[in-house]
């Protein structure tokens, strides 16, 4: 009897029979039976990869703390990255179709070739004219990077095999395909055997390759997920297509920290960095009109502030909605529980939608404050001075905790004009520009009375 192994499309779960839900993704009809030669040839290769050298002990003292790094000058990145790129590593790019992936890569391929580094461009998905054409609007020098176009896994073994290059884009990983796999294009088997392949070329070649991939809910191709463990980092490029915004983010990396972000703005002219991210998100932001508050948020190492919008409106139905985009819904009903428990405040029979401007999603509970702050403001129908700012984490006792870098949050808020920054109380922090608050009720009380809300 033959062996058989059923592989999900959308995680690369594996299961011996087949079933009509995924246990791992929860998704529906993704299972798809392997053929017995194209799952010996995935085992071989990943076995190549992690069994395939001698077992030899060694002591931890051995080990350099990093890999040789290569500073690009694009702040933004460089700051993302801890420092540079990491020579020899391979990392994956993901995001949705046409946040600007490609676009990214040719940006950075431009940079390398401007330090003298060799730079092939794979794409399976675009022309010669399309990606040249995007790299003559963006202003790149397109004739000094290498581009090969719709080639198997083994074409592209023989040209690095006579060729040397330092790094490699594969644009994107859904398209390369194996002739030693039989699945077809954009399959959990093609996509594991080659990127297990290429991590090869990587190790073996000193080569620093970037792969696209595409994330999507299509059953037939496969997402990243599947390529999470074989990849040194794992890199989201998160935005919406019809804001200017973009955001990079490392859920995995094994040279610095998953905590740092990348800030960019889409240009004509391709991405910028985003040296300010205060100043961006404020840049537009209106005074005296009820629902609005400022918080400060931290990304990694990088505090910056942003204003969080509120509006509440009476419900015409059973049940009142919670809309919130930038912040979770779950956290927005519970802050909202906490309001009408400990501060009275009536929001049972409201509709309650709030908005992060600028379209960042925040994921740091310091900016708890801001947006009890921002809710309470509309629904009470007061406005919040335009010189105050806040930073805490709200417990469901209704008491204002502490986050961590006050220090560094608070100088980000003074610096861009404000000269009242709410934060709970602590110690051995600077009493000028700070007022230190216990609860949200103390909170709310300081801030609606005449003489503090102007």
């Amino acid at each position: 009897m033959s062996e058989k192994l059923f592989i999900c499309d959308n995680c690369g779960n594996e299961f011996p029979r087949w079933a009509g839900r995924c246990d791992g993704c929860g998704e529906w009809n993704t299972l798809k039976e392997v053929a017995k030669k194209d799952l010996e040839a995935m085992r071989g290769v990943e076995s190549d990869n992690f069994l395939g050298s001698a077992a030899i002990v060694t002591n931890l003292r051995a080990a350099e703390l990093s890999g040789e790094r290569l500073v690009t000058g694009w702040p933004e990145w460089d700051h993302f990255l801890g420092g540079g790129i990491v020579v020899g590593s391979i990392s994956l790019f993901g995001g949705e179709p046409g946040i600007g992936k490609s676009t990214l890569m040719l940006q950075i391929s431009d940079i390398l070739i401007k330090k003298n580094k060799r730079v092939l461009y794979v794409s399976g998905e675009e022309s010669l004219m399309q990606v040249g054409g995007r790299a003559q609007r963006l202003g790149l020098s397109g004739d000094k990077i290498d581009f090969l176009g719709g080639v198997t896994l083994e074409q592209l073994e023989s040209l690095l095999s006579k060729e040397k290059y330092d790094f490699l884009v594969i644009d994107s990983i859904q398209t390369l395909v194996s002739n030693k796999i039989s699945s077809g294009m954009g399959t959990v088997t093609q996509i594991r055997f080659c990127a297990s392949r290429l991590m090869q070329l990587a190790k073996n070649n000193n080569i620093t390759i970037f792969l696209v991939g595409h994330v999507t809910k299509a059953g037939e191709v496969a997402g990243p997920k599947v390529l999470e463990h074989l990849v040194d980092a794992v890199i989201y490029f998160e935005g919406q297509r019809s804001s200017d915004l973009r955001v990079i983010r490392a859920l995995k990396n094994r040279y610095g920290s998953t905590d740092e972000t990348g800030v960019f703005v889409m240009t004509e002219n391709g991405l910028e960095s985003v040296t300010d991210i205060s100043k961006m998100f404020l840049a537009e932001r209106k005074t005296g009109i009820p629902g609005s508050a400022v918080g400060v948020a931290l990304e990694g190492t990088r505090p910056f502030l942003v204003e969080i919008q509120a509006i509440a409106d009476k419900t015409v139905f059973g049940n009142p909605r919670r809309v919130s985009a930038g912040i979770e819904t779950a956290r927005l009903s519970m802050l909202l529980a906490v309001m009408g428990k400990r501060v009275g405040i009536d929001i049972y029979d409201k509709d309650i939608y709030l908005n992060v401007v600028g379209g960042f999603k925040l994921k740091d509970r310091s900016t708890d404050l801001g947006v009890v702050v921002a809710l309470a403001s509309v629904i009470l129908d007061r406005t919040v001075g335009e010189n105050m700012a806040f930073i805490g984490e709200v417990g469901l006792l209704g008491e204002i905790r502490a986050v961590k870098s006050m220090e560094k949050r608070i100088r980000e808020a003074t610096s861009m004009g404000f000269t009242k920054v709410f934060i709970p109380r602590m110690k051995n922090l600077p009493a000028k520009q700070v007022v230190m608050v216990d609860e949200l009720k103390e909170v709310l009380g300081l801030i609606f009375t005449n003489n503090n809300n102007k």
